[in-house]
């Protein structure tokens, strides 16, 4: 028998509340012009509509990465699964892709820390590294049975992605090319990963 839904807006205020105070803030605020808040930087910058095209189908899968591994997550909690190591490292697969989003999207390795924070990038790729290497300790147990060639495919990619960036492999013109091609197929490597563990873990669930 199909589930009947009632309807209710409950739901949709745990989604809009949030969002009004995102607008709230940038609208109260007064450091920043609130268009350049509002606008789309493509239009605001008058750009042609595939300025930045590689880069953003780049934070569509740190998204989606982050979002199927919530999603296996959630599912396994609700289903009062036994793995419950596997439902915790798939929330902080989640919550990872979600910080590496943001990092991509307002480019904070890039621009915040270096420009407005006064902190070198460096830091922060220590900072992320040595994350990495917790959740690699805490889950220890589980990768044997992950589909961990993809995560070390796209370990490879990032490294050498970075080695790009920080100008230690190459600093000719075509170094930053480089340095995004790794970078979009780390992404990818990370994605893949990410949905074929979720896929694994709630096949026999769902």
């Amino acid at each position: 028998m199909k589930r009947r839904y009632s309807f209710s807006l409950l739901p949709a205020l745990y989604f809009l509340l949030p969002a009004l105070f995102i607008i709230l803030i940038a609208l109260w605020q007064n450091k920043v012009p609130r268009w350049q808040l509002l606008l789309d930087s493509n239009a605001l910058c008058k750009q042609p509509f595939y300025v930045g095209f590689i880069s953003n189908i780049g934070i569509l899968m740190w998204s989606a990465a982050a979002a199927v591994s919530a999603l296996a997550s959630i599912v396994l909690n609700r289903n009062n699964h036994t793995q419950g190591l596997l439902t915790k490292m798939l929330a902080t697969l989640s919550v990872f892709s979600l910080i590496l989003c943001f990092d991509d999207l307002f480019q904070i390795h890039e621009d915040v820390f270096p420009n407005y924070l006064h902190i070198p990038q460096e830091v922060l790729y220590c900072a992320y590294a040595a994350i990495f290497v917790i959740i690699i300790f805490a889950y220890r147990t589980l990768w044997n049975f992950t589909p961990y060639g993809l995560l070390l495919l796209s370990i490879s990619f990032f490294a050498m992605s970075l080695c790009f960036d920080t100008g230690f492999c190459n600093n000719s013109r075509g170094a930053y090319l480089l340095e995004d091609v790794n970078k979009f197929f780390g992404i990818t490597a990370w994605l893949a990963y990410c949905s074929i563990l979720s896929y694994r873990s709630l096949r026999n669930v769902i």
